[in-house]
């Protein structure tokens, strides 16, 4: 059952970068893109409002299956303990968050939605290989990926604060490299 549910959220992770890297690939287009930057005072009006809709939109779309999930499971089967699931669904966010930046990041450089997508995939796969480094596992943001199923059943907030740090601060710096990168870049 575990690998079958880490297939599916890995297959999922893939399918929302593969979204993402459709508008936040900057110069798939290069029409578009020249129209874009003469529009615009600054990189940051160009980057920011696409990062922040797109990881609004596929926050919306996590929060929405997996709080429709929480109601069946509730139902069906029985009550889970909220607070676990709050703190799964927050830390979860915040991975999905550091996933756009990433994938933002690499569409800054990339010229194809598909040269996006597949280095963002292997970027995101390749992270949890390096966590079978024991020491280094509980703080790759990768680690929050499992932190709503490990809150329900036996794990602490503790577990996962590090790699939600890491995770935030990664996300910000990939963001200030992808506003840098945009702007660097020439037509």
């Amino acid at each position: 059952m575990s690998t079958r549910r880490d297939f599916i959220n890995r297959t999922a992770g893939g399918i929302g970068a593969a979204v993402a890297a459709g508008a936040l690939t900057f110069d798939a287009l290069p029409e578009m893109a020249v129209f874009l930057r003469t529009r615009v005072a600054s990189a940051s009006q160009l980057v920011l409002p696409r990062v922040v809709v797109v990881a609004a939109a596929v926050a919306g779309a996590y929060l929405f299956g997996a709080l429709t999930a929480w109601y069946e499971t509730a139902v069906l089967i029985g009550g889970l303990p909220v607070g676990g699931m709050i703190g799964g669904l927050v830390f979860t966010l915040i991975y999905l968050g550091f996933a756009i930046a990433v994938v933002a990041a690499v569409g800054s450089r990339a010229r194809s939605v598909l040269a996006t997508v597949g280095v963002t995939v292997v970027v995101l796969l390749v992270m949890p290989l390096v966590s079978v480094i024991d020491p280094v596992a509980r703080w790759l943001p990768s680690h929050l990926v499992g932190s709503a199923v490990g809150l329900v059943t036996d794990g602490s907030l503790s577990d996962y604060l590090g790699a939600a740090l890491i995770a935030l601060a990664a996300t910000v710096g990939l963001v200030v490299l992808t506003v840098r990168s945009v702007d660097a870049r020439e037509f």
